[in-house]
């Protein structure tokens, strides 16, 4: 049975420091394969824009030869590159000024597709030691040997491990030109088919809250569009279509929005260079371009929060730490989640749950005042609503936290994930976050 909170303040607190870094840093920065961008060998070099595309810089400018991959660490402190033509990995500095070989093949030897656990000390990529591709993961500080993790005669390629470092997302099939997304345990067991339909899927990539996989489809509608799927069911969304290719997804930090490269900008003209774009992640709109088309852009990845602060004002959805989740509390019996949809323990006479909520970073002032908010929530199936908290009040001893009482909406899905946010007066949005609901009882263990 989950625990009844006891220290909330103190939690609160804890919470709210984390989230506010995480909020920050929703749009932040976003790491790319292309060419050009002040490099003095022309590339390809790892380039990072800033996500609402006002520069660019070239990170590593020359120092790495044959780059194919590469994965940002956990806090965005440095990330891995497959170089050397997909077969070496090397650990590179967020500045590229360190750069550290992490594995020794010669030859045919490859070691392709890297991605970095969330607890930041191991790495999984794809290698063929063994006369196969296979998964293996070595320690990212470069002890001991890789450990083979898959031993099948299956294709495996675009490693994503998943935020609670318990599963790993790839594309797998009989060869590479007819693949579908899969997700296994972290110790390479329990393979599961997760994507549905015909053409070629690749590049998977977990949302923040690890409950979905966005991913590429290519050739079922003719070139690459993007894709996302439930991590444990088959529900998908396309999320771009059009004459142009889309390919290789990555989440913001907040869940909110998805990067990925198009060329779409210069197939008109007979051109197939690609540029960085973002859209939503709920539905694919409202894209727009980052990176100029000329460095023709690939394999971007999102950076990771580097704990800066958010601007004034601008509301601070208070998560989970690490998880993507929001702190939601049932109303009544301060239970984590998940809570149930409708519950015979609370105060109303229509028995729907109130969910506790908590934003910081808040005007004391203005929030004492009768600062008011709308809550929106996006569930299942993608449909949005927009509530007014039943309750808001200010969080003792905690200046500019707010904690609001919002009753479960009547038309939301009975069950599964939600995405829920805070909107306050003026129109500033907070980050964004996952509730988990369930139907069938008023309590779950």
């Amino acid at each position: 049975m989950r625990k009844i909170l006891s220290s909330l303040p103190g939690l609160l607190l804890c919470l709210w420091l984390a989230s506010a870094g995480a909020a920050a840093q929703s749009r932040g920065e976003i790491g790319f394969i292309g060419f050009g961008g002040g490099g003095t060998t022309g590339g390809p070099d790892i380039l990072l824009a800033a996500a609402d595309g006002s520069s660019v810089t070239n990170v590593t400018n020359g120092r790495l030869s044959g780059i194919a991959a590469f994965a940002w660490s956990p806090d965005g402190s440095q990330f891995v590159v497959s170089a050397d033509r997909g077969g070496n990995l090397y650990v590179v500095s967020a500045d590229g000024n360190a750069v550290r070989r992490l594995t020794q093949n010669t030859g045919f030897a490859i070691a392709q597709s890297p991605t970095w656990s969330p607890d930041g000390r191991r790495i999984a990529y794809v290698g063929n030691a063994e006369q196969n591709y296979d998964v293996y993961v070595v320690n990212a500080d470069g002890t001991g040997a890789a450990a083979r993790l898959t031993n099948t005669r299956g294709i495996y390629r675009d490693l994503a491990w998943s935020p609670d470092g318990t599963r790993l997302a790839y594309a797998s099939g009989p060869d590479f030109f007819n693949t579908h997304i899969f997700v296994m345990r972290a110790d390479g067991s329990a393979p599961a088919r997760v994507s549905a339909g015909g053409g070629s899927h690749t590049a998977p990539a977990w949302s923040p809250d690890g409950r979905r996989i966005a991913y590429q489809n290519d050739r079922e509608f003719g070139p690459p569009e993007i894709f996302v799927v439930n991590a444990d069911d088959p529900f998908t969304v396309r999320l771009t279509n059009n004459f142009a290719s889309d390919r290789h997804p990555t989440w913001s930090p907040d869940g909110d929005e998805i990067a990925f490269v198009s060329n779409r900008d210069s197939v008109g003209s007979g051109g197939q260079s690609s540029a960085v774009y973002v859209a939503s992640a709920l539905d694919g709109s409202n894209p727009r371009r980052v990176t100029e088309v000329s460095l023709s852009a690939q394999s971007p990845a999102w950076r990771p929060p580097q704990n800066l602060a958010p601007a004034p004002g601008v509301p601070v959805l208070l998560t989970e730490q690490g998880t993507g989740r929001a702190l939601a509390l049932d109303s009544v019996t301060l239970m984590r989640d998940p809570l149930p949809v409708d519950s015979d323990y609370n105060f109303s006479a229509d028995r729907r749950t109130r969910v506790l909520l908590f934003v910081g970073n808040l005007d004391a002032a203005a929030l004492e005042a009768g600062l008011t908010f709308e809550v929106r929530f996006v569930d299942a199936q993608q449909q949005t609503l927009t509530v007014a908290p039943e309750g808001v009040r200010a969080v003792p001893n905690l200046p500019g936290v707010a904690q609001l009482t919002v009753r479960v909406p009547d038309a939301l899905a009975a069950s599964g994930d939600a995405r829920v946010s805070v909107v306050a007066a003026g129109g500033a949005a907070s980050n964004g976050a996952a509730l988990r609901l369930y139907t069938g009882g008023s309590s779950k263990k």
